[in-house]
């Protein structure tokens, strides 16, 4: 009797120091959006780029990013708790590596700005920047395809890196 007693207090005292680590922890981005926001309108982001399709990728990554994490996207601005507003600034190309100088892979460099509006009031502001490495290539159709992935998967990181910080609630 006095063993299985003791397997009890064992396993017991070995569950809570291991949730006890576990305090105060939660997943980034798991908190509720600022003021309580639930709804937003999310106009399609303004472009200030050459890349013409930039806007529609990035603001279809966000779409994805609220509606996965439950933030209602609606179609009215009247009909939303707040707005969410973007900007692609600037998209810039770099090298990764050479080789007897041919560019074998480019850095596409993306900043956009974010923000979220509630009653006319800005209520949350931030400008990131991220960037994604695509091959390059001999082939202008292949290259653009490869920048267009690019900016999709930058697009995706940026929206989920903007979603976590905005509902951090730290």
């Amino acid at each position: 009797m006095k063993k299985v007693n003791c397997l009890k207090l064992s396993f017991l005292f070995f569950l809570v120091i291991t949730l006890s680590g576990c305090l105060g922890y939660r997943f980034a981005g798991s908190g509720v959006m600022p003021q309580n926001i639930e709804s937003v309108y999310m106009p399609i982001f303004q472009n200030k780029t050459n890349e013409s399709s930039a806007s529609i990728i990035v603001t279809n990554a966000f779409v994805y990013e609220f509606n996965k994490k439950s933030i209602k996207i609606v179609n009215e601005r009247k009909k939303a708790d707040g707005v969410f507003k973007g900007v692609v600034q600037n998209i810039a190309i770099d090298d990764v590596s050479r080789t007897e100088s041919i560019s074998m892979g480019k850095k596409l460099i993306v900043t956009i700005r974010c923000i979220l509006i509630k009653n006319d009031e800005t209520i949350w502001d931030k400008e990131i920047t991220d960037y994604e490495v695509y091959t390059n290539s001999n082939d202008i159709a292949t290259v653009e395809q490869n920048k267009k992935e690019a900016l999709i998967k930058v697009s995706e990181k940026m929206a989920e890196a903007i979603y976590n910080d905005m509902t951090s609630n730290f």
